[in-house]
């Protein structure tokens, strides 16, 4: 198995909760996304 660091974007464009919540969800998104492939490493 070839590991395979990799790096995640992800960004709001205002501080409003609403906005905080949404950038939650999406490093969420990506952590499970990196959960379901072993070989995936993220890069900090």
């Amino acid at each position: 198995m070839r590991i395979r660091k990799v790096a995640i974007y992800a960004r709001v464009s205002t501080e409003h909760e609403a906005q905080l919540s949404a950038l939650e969800n999406q490093v969420q998104y990506y952590d499970d996304l990196i959960d379901r492939h072993p070989d995936w490493v993220l890069y900090r």
